[in-house]
């Protein structure tokens, strides 16, 4: 499969900056994939969309603000992510009480983010080796999942790594053992990939030709996330890691 059969056109004034800081008053578009519904919302109106009894899961583990590469030792970089689990910083103090009000229940992975995590070497999904991350998942995670999944809750990642991490875990063999999960996995997810676990996912919208982009394309149908993306264009969302958010809606 060709990455240019997901991509789109990107206007770089809509390309967040690094050091923008974010919150709960991000713009957030919602997307039904099996549909194509497309809702404009702001992050912290989730609750709206959210039920009693649904699971989020959030990546825990660390950056520090001089979380640099060449600062760093060896010990260090093991232990925290070179680059930054971002989708976590829209969830105020607020935001999280109101949830927990409605019943909304959550549950961290660790999945230390490698600083190859979002690009493409080549054009071609076949020729690209997706690099080595280390995941835990405490078989407290694991029990609460298997929980909502046994209650027809639905199991939502908050950003692209604990969908990483729950679904190589989902893959591994491990499902049945009641015992945490503690493995270096190596899941590229593209279109045509059949999620085991994930049932929606709250993330940024990802810049074109990035792994990151074929994870969500392989979540929603791809016309309907191409069609969500070119509506965000249009509305002036901000794109990137450090950008608005979208909600798949499982």
């Amino acid at each position: 499969m060709l990455i240019d059969a997901i991509s789109y056109q990107l206007p770089e004034a809509l390309i967040s900056d690094e050091h923008r800081t974010l919150n709960d008053k991000d713009k957030l578009i919602i997307l039904t994939p099996t549909s194509g519904e497309i809702i404009d919302s702001n992050f912290s109106s989730l609750p709206l969309f959210l039920n009693q009894g649904d699971l989020l899961i959030f990546n825990n583990s660390p950056f520090p603000a001089t979380n640099k590469s060449h600062q760093q030792s060896e010990a260090d970089l093991n232990n925290t992510s070179q680059v930054e689990p971002t989708a976590r910083k829209h969830f105020s103090k607020e935001l999280l009480q109101h949830l927990t009000e409605k019943g909304v229940k959550f549950c961290d992975i660790t999945l230390h983010v490698g600083s190859e995590s979002s690009e493409l070497m080549s054009n071609s999904i076949d020729q690209k080796i997706f690099h080595q991350e280390q995941v835990y998942i405490s078989s407290n995670t694991i029990t609460e999942i298997k929980l909502a999944k046994a209650a027809g809750k639905r199991v939502i990642a908050v950003g692209t790594t604990p969908a990483r991490a729950i679904e190589s875990w989902a893959n591994s063999g491990d499902i049945d053992k009641k015992q945490d999960f503690s493995q270096m996995v190596s899941l590229l997810i593209y279109p045509g990939y059949q999620w085991k676990m994930i049932d929606g996912l709250i993330t940024h919208l990802h810049l074109p030709h990035s792994t990151l982009l074929l994870m969500v394309a392989s979540l929603a149908n791809r016309a309907h996330l191409l069609s969500a993306y070119q509506h965000a264009i249009k509305k002036h969302y901000l794109f990137g890691n450090y950008g608005d958010t979208m909600f798949i809606i499982g």
